[in-house]
């Protein structure tokens, strides 16, 4: 065996398996960018003509300081809180009486990267003590550089976002074909973990349980 040769490959084979992960993650602020441009049309009007609630594009420097460099990038459009009607009413040991208004919290479309650069897109469902969706989120899907995040593919995805909110929300009404879309987006974001590996998973959902019980930005 020529030790020398097989030493050589399996250098050019690391060091590009390096540049790459480098790449990928550099191109994170393009995808930031470009997102901005995209999207925030969108919550401009959502702004004017959507009476139902509020909309919030929020970036992960708005919330972490920038000395911390623990693979926190993270998009999120967050949909904000709005009533369900009920009322719940409690009575403490004294017979005093208290009453709150119960509010449905909004779900959040999530971009994060992970360590090789690589981005997860997830949805979180709405929520309320009263009515929850049977999951409390699913992986919309994972993409190996931010660049495979396409203007087409953006659009998809705030398409597919909306619709996800409109079935998990108590005011939601969910035809047959919703739920077969429903099904058909969690089996592909299966084949995305099988294809990437279930340890990613754990790597965005510890990033973003600590975002959600931090900053309430999830549920």
């Amino acid at each position: 065996m020529d030790y020398t040769k097989f030493a050589k490959e399996q250098n050019i084979k690391f060091r590009k398996g390096a540049k790459r992960i480098d790449e990928n993650r550099k191109r994170w602020e393009n995808l930031k960018l470009r997102v901005g441009i995209f999207y925030k049309p969108l919550l401009a009007e959502l702004k004017q003509h959507f009476e139902f609630e509020f909309f919030y594009l929020s970036f992960s420097e708005d919330y972490f300081d920038k000395s911390e460099s623990l693979n926190q990038n993270f998009i999120q459009i967050s949909m904000g809180n709005h009533p369900v009607g009920i009322i719940s009413k409690i009575s403490d040991s004294q017979s005093n009486k208290k009453s709150t208004l119960i509010a449905e919290k909004g779900g959040t479309l999530s971009f994060s990267q992970g360590p090789q650069g690589e981005v997860m897109v997830l949805m979180y469902s709405c929520k309320s003590d009263v009515f929850n969706f049977e999951d409390d989120y699913i992986v919309y899907g994972i993409y190996k550089s931010p660049e495979k995040i396409t203007e087409k593919r953006m659009k998809r995805i705030i398409k597919f976002y909306f619709k996800f909110m409109y079935i998990t929300s108590i005011v939601g009404n969910a035809s047959t074909y919703d739920r077969l879309l429903i099904i058909f987006v969690k089996l592909r974001g299966k084949f995305d973990l099988l294809k990437f590996g279930s340890s990613v998973l754990k790597i965005f959902k510890g990033l973003l349980q600590t975002t959600s019980q931090t900053y309430g930005l999830t549920k």
